[in-house]
């Protein structure tokens, strides 16, 4: 499998070469359908119309969570604080109230890890100050005043770092971010580039062509050597995505029974739990409607039609966890459901998602060094696979991205390695988490950055580029695993279901693209291409812990988990990140 790391400003594409990259900064952005936004309470940010406060630039384009603001949990402590924001959301019509404290939810993992959340962005949502007026609840006029409070002296500047819009983030698939097929006009749906007017892009959408679709292969899944095989523990993948569906490939049982101790995927019921307590809480204390992530499992039907089709992008985490498979079948995939399935992510989901793997991260590394019982393999993340984000409406103020920022920072000062998806919106505007990837790495492996590649190794039209993609891998018409239970309502075009011949019936019909029982199906998006080279990194994790003694996984010191993440990364074309190693 083909991985390529880009130096410095220097481009690839095959064929002699892609294109030269151009200034960052160019329009791009994700035209949500309005069935979506009114879904998940959500309102696109438009740079014409947009409210904006004196002195600050025009925003670009982004969506957030119209209903609430992400508001750290050591302000929601801050009694004067609180009273002085709402002194500020007053003349909007608007006001917060302070939530429990994280130590006292009702959920058993928020309380343990109370004191990891210290400073954790919690959604919020916002009310009417005054029943005796009529307000819209809007986050992005409510941030602005506030911001525009802290310029003028009004309130701290801990209100610029702790106070955020809730954006909407969107998984990478070319497939669209929400509504049906049979809604949108086209195969290709709306929020994806394949709708953007190029025919080029839309081939992409299309099954066949890349477009997602029901594929038979014939072959065993990829060998999987054993725990005293191994001879140490396994990598550790996690996959913050759709959630999982059944197949024999990834040890997922169909009819519900216990997940085999060593089985390729892992769920996390614990923290799937953590993450419905804290949605539920925003439902109850809001007004804007809250998609709830009830279980772990992925589900394939959009909700709130009556067609039945697939959703955009349902069974997305199980494609993941079959291209890992495919690469590294010795590792261990820790699935935990972020994305809905139409492809949608809430900010301050995610957010919280992150925290507490690192919390328990940090809490087990501690154990191992410490000499106790071995913690569960599942809390020793090794590397962490993202293929969803978002366009900041503020990219170059270091203030206003800084609270997803700050969670992976985390993450990477613990040696976890971050992994990213580029975006599919053939633009050079930096998406993020992926855009992270330019900034210095810190304290630990620098965020990696994926883009698409082709089969012939051009690079996919679909993919977004700049300086800030750092490498390249497949991610146009891949092949993985599908969930062997989803199939919709489609149908194929031409059926026979009663034809007779020499005595038997037989049916006979069109192939039927949105009926995947076949447990495997071709895709396209750097949603694939991130988890690739994820995979390619837990591989060459094991590889130079079986080569090296010094190498071992058991070692958690931050050194040793620095050490290797760069021997991995250079064995893909036997160089590092920008012909030098992360971190020096």
């Amino acid at each position: 499998m083909r991985i390529y790391a880009s130096r410095g400003g220097s481009d690839h594409g095959g064929n002699g070469g892609g294109p030269r990259r151009a200034p960052s900064g160019r329009p791009g952005g994700v035209q949500f359908p309005a069935g979506v936004l009114e879904r998940h309470g959500g309102r696109s940010l438009n740079p014409a119309d947009a409210v904006v406060r004196a002195g600050a630039p025009t925003p670009r384009q982004t969506a957030y969570r119209a209903g609430s603001l992400l508001l750290a949990e050591d302000l929601l402590r801050d009694g004067d604080a609180v009273d002085r924001i709402n002194d500020v959301l007053g003349p909007q019509g608007m006001r917060v109230e302070a939530p429990r404290p994280v130590t006292d939810s009702g959920d058993s993992l928020l309380r343990r890890y109370g004191p990891h959340l210290a400073d954790l962005p919690r959604s919020v949502p916002l009310r009417v100050a005054d029943s005796s007026r009529l307000v819209v609840l809007n986050a992005w006029p409510a941030l602005q005043a506030l911001r525009s409070a802290v310029a003028g002296g009004r309130l701290g500047d801990r209100v610029m770092t702790g106070v955020g819009l809730d954006h909407l983030l969107v998984g990478s698939a070319v497939s669209g971010i929400g509504g049906s097929p049979a809604t949108q006009g086209s195969p290709a749906t709306q929020g994806s580039p394949a709708t953007q007017g190029s025919s080029g892009l839309t081939s992409y959408a299309l099954p066949g062509l890349g477009g997602r679709g029901p594929v038979d292969i014939f072959m065993a899944p990829p060998p999987r050597r054993s725990p005293a095989e191994i001879g140490g523990r396994r990598p550790v993948v996690a996959v913050l995505d759709t959630g999982i569906g059944a197949h024999p490939w990834l040890d997922i049982p169909a009819d519900g029974s216990p997940f085999p101790p060593d089985g390729f995927v892992s769920v996390d019921p614990e923290l799937q739990a953590a993450i419905l307590a804290e949605e539920r809480r925003v439902a109850a204390a809001g007004t804007l409607p809250v998609e709830l992530l009830q279980t772990e499992w992925d589900t394939p039907i959009a909700p709130g039609t009556l067609i039945g089709d697939v959703d955009t992008h349902a069974g997305h985490g199980t494609f993941i966890a079959g291209l890992i498979r495919q690469v590294a079948p010795d590792a261990r995939v820790h699935a935990v459901r972020i994305m809905h399935s139409d492809g949608i992510v809430y900010e301050g989901d995610l957010l919280l998602a992150l925290r507490l793997i690192g919390a328990r991260l940090a809490a087990a590394t501690t154990s191992m060094e410490q000499g106790q019982a071995d913690p569960p393999p599942d809390h020793l993340v090794d590397v962490l696979s993202l293929s969803l984000g978002y366009f900041d409406e503020s990219p170059d103020d270091a203030a206003f991205t800084s609270l997803l920022a700050v969670e992976i920072d985390k993450l990477t000062s613990l040696g976890v390695m971050v992994v990213a998806a580029a975006g599919n919106y053939a633009t050079d505007r930096k998406f993020y988490p992926a855009a992270l990837a330019a900034r210095p790495s810190g304290d630990g492996p620098a965020v990696a950055s994926v883009g698409a590649l082709n089969p012939n190794d051009s690079k996919a039209l679909f993919s977004d580029d700049g300086d800030w993609v750092h490498y390249w891998a497949p991610g146009a018409a891949v092949v993985s695993t599908y969930p062997t239970t989803f199939a919709g309502s489609q149908g194929p075009i031409v059926t026979n279901p009663t034809l007779n011949l020499g005595g038997f019936p037989q049916r006979r019909d069109t192939l039927d693209t949105d009926d995947f029982s076949s447990g495997f199906a071709t895709w396209s998006g750097t949603s694939f291409a991130a988890p690739l080279l994820a995979a390619r990194v837990a591989a060459g994790l094991l590889a130079g812990a079986t080569e090296d003694d010094k190498l071992s996984l058991a070692d958690r010191d931050a050194a040793a988990t620095i050490r290797r993440v760069n021997k991995a990364l250079g064995s893909l074309q036997g160089e590092a990140l920008h012909g030098g190693a992360p971190n020096g």
